[in-house]
């Protein structure tokens, strides 16, 4: 396998488990918007919450050997793909809306990402 595609598995790596880990701590906390502090420090350290921020510190290692591969200005761009997953990913899970304008964005940092990608 070239350097090229193993930087970008790399960064593909990072990326889903940040985006699995956000994904995670929403599902641990979400619930009722009023709630006391004992019912926060239950859903901060439910296991779903827990398991999201082991997500968030893998990525963020793989995220540092990414960075001893790649130059910065070709692997941050390409970061931004959690985005877009994000925004799939609430919507499809959590039935969040996505306004017109939001699903825009989402285009515009697509064609970003081809154009970083291609260089």
């Amino acid at each position: 396998m070239e350097e090229k595609t193993r930087s970008l598995a790399l960064i593909f790596i990072s990326v889903c488990a940040n985006v699995i880990g956000q994904i995670l701590m929403k599902q641990g906390m979400t619930g009722d918007e009023s709630i006391s502090l004992v019912v926060y420090l239950e859903r901060f350290f439910s296991i779903w919450v827990i398991s999201g921020f082991f997500l968030y510190a893998f990525s963020a290692f793989v995220w540092l050997k990414v960075l001893t591969k790649v130059e910065l200005s070709f692997a941050y761009p390409i970061l931004s793909t959690s985005f877009v997953l994000i925004v799939f990913l609430s919507w499809l899970i959590f039935h969040e809306d996505i306004a017109l304008l939001r699903a825009a964005g989402v285009g515009f940092i697509c064609g970003g990402v081809v154009l970083v990608a291609r260089s």
